[in-house]
């Protein structure tokens, strides 16, 4: 993924701009990095509440009777295994903001709302550099990004044993997948790893060949699904990336926080 600072984005010069374009083309989306204390402030805060959040075991969610309380619309946690994904734990923050992470107070949610505003006035500076970058009318994407809710996620994917059988799994160099290949429908996502290099994350290039996701302190990343080719003209399209998660997953603890964005 290319790497573009939050400065060059809020004031792009002609290089900013081919390089936003060539990477909604062949990357499908970009590393945004920061070097403003605020910004590192409010990333820092974010990855904080990783750990305590999420890195609770199935058997303590199940006894505080928080699975039980998981609802699509309230958010809250849910242990998934299935064919596309392998034994982790989510919880979710939904736009009814009604569940609350173990251990926190309502006050918490006010905290979060107020991280993701901030994020998203920088998704909002991303889409008119796309604007801008794709020649297209001013205000066409900003004005499909206004209508989206966004919704606070964050994943544990826990030690486990890779001999331990689970439907759909795959060996991927030696390493298990947790998560399978997918492209994500919502129009856009931002990922905010606790771990900083964790090579778990991989994304597919436009000839489906996959590298790791390595992030720094400061940064996020930024990438598209198949809902912003609804926002953009048919002669104008953007890579929208298979990408997978796989951990050396018998000692190899992974955690993340995304913010999703869908009109949905």
């Amino acid at each position: 993924m290319n790497v573009i600072t939050l400065q060059e984005i809020l004031k792009p010069a002609p290089t900013t701009l081919a390089l936003l374009k060539e990477s909604a083309i062949t990357d499908g989306g970009i590393m945004i990095s920061c070097v403003d204390t605020d910004f590192q402030q409010m990333i820092q805060q974010l990855r904080s509440w990783i750990i305590p959040i999420i890195r609770h075991s199935t058997d303590e969610i199940q006894q505080s009777g928080a699975f039980d309380e998981f609802t699509s619309k309230g958010g809250g946690y849910i242990s998934v295994q299935n064919q596309a994904y392998s034994h982790f734990v989510r919880f979710l923050i939904t736009i009814d903001q009604k569940a609350l992470p173990l251990g926190f107070d309502r006050k918490v949610i006010a905290e979060f709302r107020n991280c993701i505003n901030r994020l998203s006035n920088i998704v909002s500076c991303v889409m008119v550099g796309l604007e801008r970058a794709f020649s297209l009318p001013d205000k066409m994407l900003i004005s499909q990004f206004s209508k989206c809710k966004s919704l606070l996620e964050y994943n544990y994917y826990y030690p486990l044993d890779p001999a331990e059988k689970v439907a759909g799994s795959e060996i991927v160099d030696g390493k298990f997948m947790r998560m399978k290949a997918h492209i994500d429908v919502w129009p856009l996502t931002l990922t905010i790893p606790a771990q900083e290099g964790l090579n778990a994350l991989q994304f597919a290039d436009v000839s489906e060949n996959y590298s790791h996701v390595s992030f720094s302190a400061d940064s996020v990343l930024l990438h598209f699904g198949r809902g912003i080719q609804s926002w953009l003209p048919d002669d104008c399209r953007v890579l929208t990336p298979l990408h997978r998660v796989v951990t050396n997953s018998s000692y190899e603890e992974r955690f993340s926080c995304l913010v999703k964005y869908s009109q949905l």
